[in-house]
């Protein structure tokens, strides 16, 4: 599976793509290294979806969302950053905690129950990955996630 192009692909003919096109996102994809990676394409595609529909979601209007992948030091990084509100620092340390969700004023549309960064992280982990967050108010919320050598499909 390679990641970008696969992760940008999911985004077809799905909600995400109208709402795309209705707040005028713009969407960066930064120069990366091809990359196949070998784990469960399931689980994979509910990772990469679900970051991706929260970045959707949560972006500003005319805001941007930039997804990048590096490799270095025998890891794969794979960061997905959108401009925005961002979470209040009190927030961060629960964001992946199951049912939790931030204030409802962040979004536009605050659906969900709080679970979907929950199974993100449980994922992650079960392809031996890790997965961080950082935000600042007011201007973007950035997840980075990060997978071991053997990620990758020799």
């Amino acid at each position: 599976m390679e990641l970008v192009p696969s992760f940008l692909y999911y985004m077809k003919g799905t909600k995400n793509e109208k709402r795309i096109e209705e707040k005028h996102i713009n969407i960066i994809s930064i120069s990366y290294p091809e990359i196949l990676v070998s784990g469960d394409r399931i689980l994979l595609h509910q990772v990469f979806y679900n970051l991706f529909e929260n970045a959707v979601k949560f972006v500003d209007y005319n805001g941007m969302i930039t997804i990048a992948i590096d490799y270095c030091d025998g890891n794969i990084h794979f960061f997905i950053n959108n401009s925005g509100s961002g979470i209040p620092k009190k927030d961060l340390a629960h964001v992946f905690d199951r049912f939790f969700k931030s204030d409802y004023s962040r979004s536009d549309n605050p659906d969900g129950v709080g679970l979907g960064l929950s199974i993100v992280r449980k994922f992650v982990n079960q392809h031996h990955g890790n997965i961080t967050i950082s935000s600042e108010e007011g201007r973007f919320t950035e997840f980075m996630l990060t997978f071991p050598r053997d990620f990758i499909a020799e």
